[in-house]
């Protein structure tokens, strides 16, 4: 048996949901507009623990560069958060 590639980008593995990510996004890249990249969080209702405690961990998958899907992130939460104060 192979052991396991140790990645970065995972802290969490899941097959299942490794699985999941890559089906949902194979769905979603071709319905997109030219130029559109698209970011896909899943996480478990109602789990806000981190892993490996609690099941919050968060799962994504991306078809844009990440340091600049974290940006978009970055710019849309801390949007959200001033939007929320108001």
């Amino acid at each position: 048996m192979s052991k396991p590639i140790h990645d970065e980008r995972y802290e969490v593995r899941n097959p299942d949901v490794e699985r999941a990510l890559r089906t949902l996004a194979s769905l979603i890249e071709p319905e997109l507009p030219d130029g559109m990249a698209f970011g896909l969080f899943l996480c478990y209702m109602g789990e806000h623990e981190p892993a490996p405690k609690g099941k919050g961990a968060v799962f994504w998958i991306s078809n844009a560069e990440r340091a600049g899907m974290i940006d978009i992130l970055k710019g849309w939460i801390d949007d959200n958060a001033r939007r929320s104060r108001t």
